[in-house]
């Protein structure tokens, strides 16, 4: 019922009132549903840097928490590659050709994710890891790997949810919701992280990187459906490089050649930023 219920709600206006809503100021009742909050979804705020619900003045301020500077510490393995957000990892494989799995019977194409041929062409044959950030997961994301940005392309779009049930049953629903896909390189090829939006979480910004950093609301600063060549220092593996400002999707690719890749039983697992994802940089 709610998969057919978002084909006809006003899904860009409930999340731009959702996000006005979550930076309003409201004192002692921003708290309050701030509490009420972490109760629902036992949002886990030990290893926040301000762990007292009271201190943070707006919703969005609470849901983009810092992380204390211990919390996510990285294997002192330079060449592993690690999850660059908190979440569950839906899928992982390798990318077939050009196809990837969304969810069981349902695929998509490199090609319609990355919306430019020049984009596909680095990742193809590649791997990938989807991951899915809950309610109560930390909503900044991390570098995998070391590497310099070279690209980024937003793709405006729907704003469909991405749990479970929706990603089960709308056809290339990765495909088809606003996005922003970042493309690094590193000195073992290429790796992109693509920020998939979503039902209420219509906002992402990238400010690691870039010269002037990435927004999309509530007026997006880069040209849409363009490739935009990027250059930058080289950053390494754990730094933040951006945040949704509710909770998503994020897609990391990795080239053929970029790592070693053991099993991928990583299906359904409870993964953190700075989590082993099981591949091992190809020096």
């Amino acid at each position: 019922m709610f998969v057919l219920l978002q084909k006809v709600l006003p899904k860009k206006t409930l999340s731009a009132l959702f996000g006005i809503g979550s930076r309003l100021h409201l004192g002692p009742l921003s708290s309050l549903i701030i509490r009420l909050y972490i109760y629902v979804y036992k949002v886990d705020m030990s290893d926040a840097k301000i762990k007292d619900p009271s201190a943070y003045p707006t919703f969005n301020h609470f849901f983009t928490r810092e992380l204390a500077s211990n919390a996510r510490p990285q294997p002192s393995d330079q060449c592993k590659v690690t999850s660059p957000v908190d979440g569950t990892i839906s899928q992982s494989g390798d990318i077939k050709s050009e196809i990837l799995i969304q969810a069981k019977g349902k695929q998509y194409s490199l090609k319609n994710l990355l919306g430019d041929d020049k984009l596909a062409a680095l990742f193809l044959n590649g791997t990938y890891h989807t991951i899915y950030l809950a309610p109560y997961n930390y909503h900044r994301i991390h570098m995998p790997s070391d590497g310099k940005a070279r690209f980024l392309r937003y793709t405006p779009g729907y704003l469909f949810s991405v749990n479970k049930n929706t990603v089960n049953n709308i056809n290339n629903l990765f495909c088809v919701n606003e996005r922003a896909s970042i493309i690094y390189e590193s000195d073992s090829g290429f790796f992109a992280l693509v920020m998939v939006g979503a039902l209420n979480v219509g906002s992402f910004e990238i400010y690691t990187h870039l010269q002037s950093g990435f927004i999309n609301r509530p007026k997006h600063n880069f040209k849409p459906d363009t490739l935009h060549s990027l250059q930058g220092e080289k950053f390494i593996r754990g730094t933040e490089l951006g945040r949704f400002n509710m909770g998503s999707t994020v897609i990391l690719l990795t080239a053929r050649n970029f790592a070693s890749w053991g099993e991928f039983d990583t299906h359904e697992k409870s993964i953190s930023v700075g989590a082993e994802l099981g591949g091992t940089i190809n020096l």
